[in-house]
């Protein structure tokens, strides 16, 4: 096979699982994460919260404000102890951070990360559903139902965990922060509040944990479980470019009406070529993954200082690959006349712009007014505000380390955790003035078919699954927060 076809076949396949193989030392002894006691009251407890329907709506008038307050009832009931030991502060109109102080004020606190809420179920698709998207349907060794991996399971987890500890009578000496937002999945001001007043109290969190990437098994290429913890994450942005003419009659058509305008500024923004490149976190997902390998593919990976343009152009053939190389954009919103017999005034085109860590969204901007300049008629702006790439985390630092080893825990601490970056959005994007230290990871061994459902058909959570995540939190929380060092307890 020829080089150029087999390093595009295999990193066609490290894009598939958006991860690889982990760099650095083994600061940390090896735990056992033993034979797990499936948790079939955690699993009772997520059933309930999946069947509270707190979808949330681009139009916030769609949402149902009560399922969000049957939500709140349902965690303060479900989890005294924790809200015993804790302090709860609403922000915008469900969102919740609280405060479990710890006994030393002067360590910076972690601070957790979830979301409430949960898209739809497609009314057009819920005839192929094997059980109900809002059941709650414990069957087969799963919990089924929207919100199942993304992500009640996690926040149940999380909260289970929590619950656990302060039954125990744990007392943390670094403050545990936990926060909830309600709108996650359509653009997160609930996080973006409990944010901003993180900030204006100064808070510095010694790291930030969210939703992420979690541990493939098999990992498609090697046949193996593979892990990975995101320490990137891409800007997130809307584009909207307008075209404008005299509003006419179809029948007689000027030159250059608005449609023709707005297609002539599509087709120069696609054509704006933004950096790319191999960074050091797709460095170190290459170099790592490939000491798996023999071969052609082990040489040219592990030697990018040859044959990085060769890696590079096997990336670029991709889309995702070309989204790993840097900043993307496309259009994704058409707007123009509402009447096939009318020329419209205004027509729009909104476009969905992805930044990669090392742009930022000004030069983004500056690119995308310099393409459309000499077209006659069409004005660039912005949609809201966008948001910035959060920092890049070190991966050598006492949190990645840390979590790297408790991720390993959940599986067999033989898999491998690798640090990649995230190309969805997450609320961690909101949090980068309150930590460097910005890291995403759900804690699951979770096979491709079951990633396939995450918004899709028969989501589901394995009851396997939902206690690894308990343990995992139980054991990071007791970690991160039990001493005045991030440091693994004594086994």
């Amino acid at each position: 096979m020829a080089v150029g076809k087999y390093l595009k076949w295999m990193l066609l396949s490290i894009l598939i699982a958006l991860g690889a193989c982990a760099t650095g030392s083994e600061p940390y002894e090896p735990v056992q994460f033993g034979t797990l006691s499936l948790d079939t009251s955690a699993a009772g407890h997520l059933a309930q919260a999946i069947r509270i329907k707190t979808i949330s709506h681009d139009d916030p008038k769609n949402t149902d404000d009560s399922e969000f307050a049957k939500f709140r009832r349902f965690l303060q009931r479900t989890y005294p102890a924790f809200h015993r030991v804790s302090e709860r502060e609403t922000f915008h109109r469900h969102s919740s951070l609280h405060t479990w102080r710890g006994r030393n004020p002067d360590l910076a606190p972690i601070l957790l990360l979830a979301h409430q809420d949960v898209v739809p179920a497609d009314k057009r698709t819920r005839h192929l559903w094997t059980h109900s998207p809002f059941s709650g349907t414990i069957a087969d060794g799963y919990v089924w139902g929207r919100g199942a991996l993304d992500m009640k399971g996690q926040l149940i987890g999380l909260l289970e965990a929590l619950e656990a500890l302060a039954r125990s009578g744990f007392r943390p000496q670094r403050t545990i922060l936990v926060a909830l937002g309600e709108d996650e999945e359509t653009g997160g001001l609930g996080a973006q509040a409990i944010a901003s007043e993180l900030h204006r109290r100064n808070v510095k969190a010694e790291f930030i944990l969210d939703e992420g990437p979690m541990i493939l098994d098999p990992f498609s290429l090697t046949g193996k479980a593979a892990g990975f913890i995101g320490v990137a994450e891409k800007g997130y942005g809307t584009i909207a470019v307008v075209a404008r003419d005299k509003e006419g009659h179809s029948s007689t058509p000027p030159k250059n009406p608005a449609v023709e305008r707005l297609a002539a500024a599509i087709l120069a923004i696609q054509n704006i070529r933004f950096d790319q490149g191999i960074d050091d976190v797709l460095d170190q997902t290459l170099t790592t993954l490939a000491l798996d390998f023999d071969g052609i593919s082990r040489v040219a990976i592990n030697n990018l200082w040859a044959f990085g343009p060769l890696v590079q152009r096997q990336l670029k053939a991709e889309p995702a690959g070309a989204a790993l190389l840097g900043t993307t954009i496309a259009p994704t919103v058409l707007e123009a006349s509402q009447k096939e017999n009318v020329l419209p005034q205004f027509a729009r085109a909104l476009f969905n712009v992805r930044i990669h860590p090392r742009d930022n969204p000004e030069d983004i901007f500056n690119q995308i007014s310099d393409a459309t300049k000499p077209l006659d008629g069409i004005s660039v702006s912005w949609v809201g505000t966008p948001s910035i790439p959060p920092p890049v985390a070190d991966t050598q630092s006492d949190a990645y380390q840390l979590l790297r080893h408790h991720a390993a825990a959940i599986a067999d601490n033989t898999v491998k955790i690798a640090p990649v970056l995230v190309f969805g959005a997450t609320d961690s994007r909101f949090y980068s003035r309150i930590s460097e230290t910005i890291l995403r990871f759900q804690p699951l061994v979770i096979s491709q078919d079951e990633l396939t459902t995450i918004h899709g058909v028969n989501e589901r959570i394995s009851i396997e699954n939902l206690t690894r995540t308990i343990s995992f939190y139980r054991g990071l929380i007791k970690d991160a927060a039990g001493g005045a060092q991030l440091s693994v307890a004594a086994q």
